[in-house]
């Protein structure tokens, strides 16, 4: 245990914090040239408000009807003829989407977490499908990434306001996917029918996060790497953790006031959010990123812009540990004075919703252990 007094110039603490420590080996099948993995520190409050919470009884079987929805649609790709599962297939298995909304949700209704499970997996798909060359190669040209986006957001507005499928020509997984998208939204407007404007905050999000990952694929080919802020700048977008805290939010019936949307210290608890979850994810996909060749991650960014001949990866890795570690102190220090004010009492909406940024980030951090998506393969 050790005292953290203050770790952020822009808020100060209302009172000290005790820190516990969860230390932890970067897994060894990382299996990159020279390095000897070492132990690294995640630091979290050793409050049981803060406690990570255990799994659902029936995550299992709402990982399998997740699996068998997105077998159905397609978007795994067609098993051979001995019956084999596909790659895709085995890859989203192992990926165990199920376990992470399970750890973010675990007191929610197994129709509210499979139904923000099917949301995070599409948003896996999605993610997936920008990052393989090939996937964006349709008869000898280049996909535009804007028009995949303008697909997937139009179906989940099509699924939320009850419209029709779009017709004409399109990508056949991205129809697979935008197919998937409906059905997310129309299942999301039979669990809010009645409530006026209850969608608009996770659209509004989700075309967000949309955007932001469709400028990233045009960056990308640039072949620039982005400064380790400008990184932070990025990164903080193309997360997706603010929308899937949207979606939560409003299958659970949790309404925000718009004062509290623009709070400073409650939207300061969702950044901090974001950049944990973020950090936690790039230091456990560094593997398969550094195969990849991507710039895409924390640590890579953090290594490029070290001097040249003396770059130490272990440093880069350990500056991204502290970055979640600060991202944990700062959420502290504006939780307890966010908090303080009796205005904000246990039973207010934006006390519910700031616990589901609480799991979500400690459970990520435990889905980050187990999941098969960040395995070398």
């Amino acid at each position: 245990m050790r005292k953290i007094v203050s770790l952020s110039p822009s808020y100060s603490p209302v009172s000290i914090t005790e820190i516990g420590a969860d230390r932890m080996l970067l897994p060894s099948s990382l299996n990159i040239p020279g390095y000897d993995p070492f132990p690294v520190v995640f630091e979290w409050p050793a409050d049981d408000r803060f406690a990570a919470k255990a799994l659902p009884s029936s995550i299992d079987r709402i990982q399998a009807n997740v699996l068998d929805r997105f077998r159905g649609s397609g978007v795994l790709g067609e098993r051979a003829e001995d019956g084999k599962p596909t790659r895709s297939e085995k890859r989203f298995e192992r990926s165990l989407f199920a376990h992470l909304v399970g750890y973010t949700c675990p007191n929610d209704s197994e129709p509210a977490i499979e139904l923000v499970v099917d949301h995070v997996a599409h948003l896996f798909m999605l993610d997936n499908f920008f990052d393989e060359p090939t996937m964006m190669i349709r008869s000898g040209e280049t996909l535009d990434p804007r028009m995949v986006t303008d697909a997937l957001y139009q179906s989940l507005v099509n699924g939320l306001t009850g419209g029709g499928s779009d017709g004409g020509e399109i990508h056949p997984y991205v129809r697979a996917l935008s197919e998937l998208n409906q059905g997310i939204g129309a299942r999301v407007n039979t669990k809010i029918s009645g409530r006026a404007g209850g969608g608009e905050p996770f659209l509004f999000r989700y075309n967000e996060y949309l955007s932001a990952i469709c400028a990233e694929t045009k960056f990308r080919s640039s072949g620039i790497w982005r400064s380790p802020e400008g990184y932070a700048t990025m990164r903080a977008k193309t997360s997706a953790v603010v929308d899937v805290l949207e979606l939560i939010w409003l299958v659970n019936g949790i309404s925000l006031e718009p004062k509290v949307r623009i709070d400073e210290e409650f939207t300061g608890m969702i950044h901090n959010c974001n950049r944990h979850v973020s950090y936690v994810n790039d230091l456990f996909s560094l593997a398969n990123e550094i195969q990849e060749d991507t710039r895409e991650n924390m640590v890579l960014v953090e290594y490029h812009w070290q001097v040249e001949s003396t770059r130490d990866l272990g440093k880069a890795i350990q500056s991204t540990v502290t970055r979640v570690n600060q991202a944990v102190a700062d959420f502290v220090i504006l939780y307890n004075s966010y908090f303080s004010d009796p205005r904000n009492h246990q039973d207010t909406p934006q006390r519910k919703a700031i616990q589901y940024a609480i799991d979500l980030m400690i459970g990520n951090l435990e889905w980050s252990k187990e999941t098969g998506r960040y395995r070398p393969e």
